[in-house]
Order: structure tokens, then sequence, then C-alpha cells
């Protein structure tokens, strides 16, 4: 039952205007009457002295009397009357008002007599949506046999606690309600009670809303929290939650739970080969799921094409491996959507808990690692967890951690690598090479945490870092019988996709007082695909600052030749890829070949990377490369061993009139 909004609750009474009207009225009547008897036998008397001529007058102004008192209490009552019937029109209006909106609204009114247990009021909203017919009295049992049985003693323990504490309680709660066609419609009910002048409460009033499309988008909108929208599945935050608990009662009982995380391999090719939507897809995976892992096991989706699941309870770690593979032996089977059947290619990933990990977010992400190493070996393969896949996981991660602040610890160095001028022999420049010193783990090579590096952000903070270190020491670099090497130093993407990266090598130049025209800025060509234009755009605008630019790792990337054309490089460095099979292999050499005479054709030096024998450099010097660095003349050396490189000569005999297109054939 429900009662209405009210204000604290008071003694019923009449409105204070009606209230004084009886009194008004027989106070008026006493005190007219009262001064007519007073004072007119007086004046009678005085106006005649003749017996029956005064009786004559008395019966007059008796009649008088009775007239002009019909008259006024005529008139006052009248008043009254039209006064009750304006008030009483305007609780009627009030009324319908009342019921028009909460008939509108869904909603309708009660109102319960205290003192006749089954007297009440119900507005015809609510009778008819019991199903009772117009006109058709509605009692208060009635009512209650309405109540859903498990409602019922909740209505009930509401109402009472509403009138044993006088309306300091508020009725107010939610109850399913049956309907005249015995579905059952959830309800809200509101109200209080009224106390008479004695406080004793005598009627409950409220008011009641049809909420069942509200208390339907509540459950929808919780289920959406909690499950994924597509498959029913639990989503990854509930199967988490749920996952965990499970664990907990394992670690207690000392049994063991399975746990496999899938990934459809062949996602994309389903859907292309069976012209299905993904959605559909999706479901038949996640119907099959549920049906395989029962209502023991828990199973839910972990993104668009992999989904989770966990075993119940095993006895042995044997039996929940064994409960994963028999589960997968199924799901690898065809699944059915509509009149097709499709077999799907899966790979699994499992871990075993509490064992591969004693909670629900370390065991997925165990799991998910088995996963990454997945090599199906059959059809019902599954990679499981073995100690140390999460140890490279774990070092990328902390990795990642200590790169933020590295610069500020002045954690990162610099070594070099001499850039040996062929036909001379002397180092005409020397190429900086990043190293972090990581505190515990020493010197970390550059491969192991670029990338990080740029995946988090750092790089252009890195990056700055390094170019700086190199410029302040080429600055102090001297050579006693021909111009300072040049310094090269590796830009990364990241750091060419800043619109602001020429200003910062105009204030690195500035501040570290180094020529510009002894800095090369080293870029790989793969860096160039984002936006070509705009890298167009700031290479301009390091050249026009006097900085030359190399273009790093030619041959390893797209090679496009419009790139040599368009962008303003003035160095090109071939792979050591292809410097290693330069005079070996037909076909690499006539690449390199055929690369060195296009440069020399639009005026591009050329650097061979990775030199590693004296044979290399002189059949590369032979064919015009101007430079040269690898292994065969330093490996990167600490910043204290670089005087002694700028002064060293290298002995590189070219021969004096080589076969253009020599080629060393490898024997068996």
């Amino acid at each position: 039952m429900g009662p209405t909004p009210s204000s604290p609750s008071r003694p019923e009474q009449p409105a204070p205007a009606f209230a004084r009207v009886p009194l008004f009225v027989a106070l008026t009547y006493g005190a007219v009457s009262g001064l007519w008897i007073l004072f007119s036998d007086g004046a009678l008397l005085a106006l005649v002295s003749d017996h029956a001529q005064y009786q004559t007058l008395q019966t007059y102004k008796g009649w008088f009397f009775v007239s002009v008192t019909a008259l006024l209490l005529f008139l006052v009552l009248r008043a009254a009357e039209r006064r009750l019937l304006a008030a009483y029109q305007r609780a009627v209006d009030s009324e319908r008002r009342l019921e028009l909106a909460l008939s509108s609204a869904g909603g309708g009114y009660w109102d319960r007599d205290l003192t006749n247990p089954d007297e009440a009021i119900f507005s015809p909203r609510l009778t008819g949506l019991i199903g009772l017919a117009p006109g058709e009295k509605m009692t208060f049992e009635r009512w209650k046999r309405s109540l859903h049985p498990d409602d019922a003693p909740r209505v009930a323990a509401s109402a009472v606690s509403a009138v044993e504490s006088n309306g300091r309680h508020i009725h107010d709660l939610r109850y399913r309600l049956r309907t005249g066609d015995g579905s059952y419609r959830w309800m809200h009910s509101r109200g209080n009670v009224i106390c008479d002048g004695h406080g004793k409460p005598v009627r409950m009033i409220g008011i009641v809303f049809d909420v069942t499309a509200q208390v339907e988008a509540e459950a929808r909108i919780e289920r959406l929290i909690h499950y994924d929208a597509v498959t029913g599945l639990a989503n990854c935050a509930t199967f988490l939650r749920e996952l965990d608990a499970r664990l907990a009662a394992a670690r207690a009982s000392g049994e063991h739970i399975g746990l496999a995380q899938i990934t459809i391999a062949d996602f994309n090719d389903l859907i292309e080969q069976y012209s299905a939507k993904a959605d559909r897809i999706v479901q038949a995976m996640g119907e099959h799921l549920r049906r395989l892992v029962g209502a023991d096991g828990l199973a839910g989706r972990l993104s668009q094409d992999s989904f989770l699941f966990a075993t119940p309870p095993c006895a042995s770690a044997e039996t929940a491996q064994a409960a994963v593979a028999r589960i997968v032996a199924q799901l690898d089977r065809p699944v059915a959507i509509g009149r097709r059947r499709f077999g799907p290619f899966l790979s699994v990933g499992a871990a075993l808990g509490p064992d591969d990990g004693d909670s629900a977010h370390v065991l997925v992400a165990n799991a998910g690692r088995a996963l990454a190493q997945h090599r199906p070996s059959g059809p019902d393969a599954v990679q499981w967890y073995a100690g140390g896949m999460d140890v490279e996981a774990r070092t990328r991660s902390q990795r990642l951690r200590d790169l933020r602040g590295v610069v500020k610890r002045r954690e990162m160095l610099c070594h070099f690598q001499p850039i040996i001028g062929l036909a001379s022999g002397r180092t005409i420049g020397l190429e900086a090479l990043a190293r972090w010193n990581r505190p515990g783990e020493g010197l970390v090579p550059p491969d192991q945490f670029i990338a990080l590096a740029e995946e988090s952000g750092a790089i252009h903070e890195i990056g700055a870092d390094i170019l700086a270190q190199a410029c302040r020491q080429a600055r102090a670099w001297t050579c006693a019988d021909g111009p300072a090497p040049f310094i090269a130093v590796n830009v990364s993407p990241h750091q060419l996709d800043d619109p602001r990266f020429p200003s910062v090598v105009e204030r690195v130049l500035a501040d570290t007082g180094l020529a510009a025209g002894r800095l090369e800025l080293e870029v790989t060509e793969n860096g160039l695909v984002n936006d070509v234009d705009a890298a167009r755009e700031r290479l301009a605008a390091l050249r026009r600052l006097g900085v030359s630019v190399a273009m790093d790792d030619f041959g390893t990337g797209y090679s496009s030749l419009s790139n040599l054309s368009r962008l303003p490089f003035s160095r090109l460095k071939i792979d050591r890829d292809f410097v290693s099979g330069y005079g070996v292999d037909g076909r690499t050499t006539a690449i390199v070949n055929a690369t060195l005479h296009l440069c020399n054709a639009i005026g591009l030096d050329v650097t061979a990377e990775g030199i590693e024998t004296a044979e290399q450099a002189q059949l590369l010097g032979a064919r015009g490369v101007q430079a040269a660095q690898g292994f065969y003349f330093s490996r990167p050396i600490a910043v204290d061993g670089v005087g002694d490189l700028i002064d060293r000569r290298w002995a590189v005999e070219l021969p004096a009139a080589p076969a253009r297109d020599a080629v060393r054939r490898r024997t068996a």
C-alpha cells in the first residue's frame, strides 16, 4: 500500500473560516435578542398607555422580531452555504486534477480509514489495474490479496511502522502487484498517516505509481554493467570478481581451477568466408561456450574475438587440466549460424589456479602470456603457462616505469662509433648511440628501450637530451691535421612528427655552441610515411639551419625513390643487410650498385653500415662509397676513448681498377 508525501501529521480539523460560522450566528442572535428584550418593552410603555393597544403592539413587535431575525439567519446561512459549496467544488476540482496528473504519470491515490480496518478508497486507476469493473467496490483485503507473496510482509511492516511512529516514518517502498490479467507489475507507493486532535492515527493516505518500465530499464542497465550485451556472458570485470571469489575458496579447500583464454585466430577470415556479421559469430561462440562450461563453470568475454572460461573447483591439478582440454576440444568443433556451420581456428592459453596465480588478475595475465606463446600442435592443443613466461613482461613493465625521469636522473649516456672516410682512412664523423645506464642492470642498448620510450612519450625528452650530449661532446673535439669530425644523431619518427622539432635542434645548437654544419641527423625512411609533406617541411627547416640530413637504413623500409627526390637529404646510409651480401650475392650486389649509381647522379654522399671485413670496405670503396662504419673499424665506445679514434688512421687499400660488377659466388 502506499501513502502520499505529506507534511508532519497533525489533527484533522475543519477550515478556520467555516469553524467560526456557528459561533458567530449564535453570538449575534443572542446579542440582538437580549438588546431587543431590554429596550423594546420600555419603548412601547413610553409610547402608549392603553393596555389593549399595548398588547396589540407587543404582538406586532414579536412578529417583527421573528421576521427580521429569520431574514438575517437566512442571509447568514446562505452566505455560509455558498462558501461551503465553493470550497467543496474546489476540493472536487483539486481531486480531479490530482487524479488526472496521477493517471498521466501512470499512478493513482489511496486513502485508508484506520478506525475501520477494511474501509479504504482507491482511485479508478488502481482499481482498473487490479481488474475491477467500473463502480465495483475495492476493499483493503482485496488489495492485500493482489500483493506479490514475497513483497506482502515488507508492505505490511512499512505501514505498521508509519502508524506506530505517528507519521514520523514515511511509508515509501516498491512492491509487485498482480493485475487483472494475472501478471505482476512494479508499483512505487509513498504516503503517511493523519492524526486526530488527540494525536491518534485515524487515516493513512498516499499515492502510488506504476514503475514497471523503470524497474525493467534498471535491470537491463544493471545487466549491461555486468554482462556482455552480445553473448550474455560475464564481462571482464564481472568475470574477474567471480574468479577471485572462486580462487579464494579453492585456496581454502586445496582445490584447483583451470582457466583458459581463447582467441578466434581466423575471426576476420570467418566474417569474409561466411558473409556473417561479427556479432552473429561471437554470439554463436558465446552460446557454445556457455553450454560447454555449464552452470558450475564460469565463462566471460574479454574482447571482440577473445573469451575466458574457468572450470569448477577440481580435486587435483591434473583434473583441472583435463577439464580445460575437454572443453577446448568440444569448443573447437563447428558451430552453427542459422543453417550454416563454421569451424573456427582457436588459439588457447591456459593457467592453473592458484598455482599460477592466487588472484584473478594474475591468473588471467599468465593465461594471456601462455596464449602469446601458443604454437598449436594439434586441433585441441592448449598452451599452458610455464614459470618464467612473465619475466620478459615484468622486465618490460619495470623498464617502462623507470623511463619516467630518466633524463632528470642523468641515466642516459652517449657512446660513439666512428665513420671512416674510405679514401683518406681518417675519422670524418662519429655516430652518437644512446645507452641507458639503468641502476641494477647496467648499460641497456637502444633496441631494448627506444620503443618503450616512444610508447610512453618519453622519447621527446630522451631524444633532446641525447642530441644535447652529442653536440656538447662534439664541440670539444679537434683534429690536428684536418677538420673536426661531424656528429651524427638518430631521430625518432615521433620526434620528426613534432612540429617543434626544428626549434629544439636550433636551441641545442645555440646552447652547446656547435656549428650547424657539424651536425647530421639520421632519419629512417619508415619514419616518413605518416605525413611526407610535413616531414619535408621540417627537414627543409633543418637544412636551412645548416644541418645535414641522412636517410638511415636505406633498403629496409619502403625504399621509395620519390623520397630521394622530394626530401632534402644530403647522405644515404646503406643498411648492413645489403653490405653483408655485397660481392657475395648477385642480386644484392646489383641493387647496391644501382643505388650507388643513383646517388652519384643526384649528388648524395653514401655511407655503408655494418662493415665487418677489409674486403667489404675495399669493394664498396672501389664502387665510390665515400664513408663506412662497422665493427671492422670500431665498436661503439664511451666518450673517454673518442680522442684516440679521431687521431687514428685506417689503411683501406682500394683496388686501382676494380671490376665494376665482379661478384664472388658462394661455394657449397
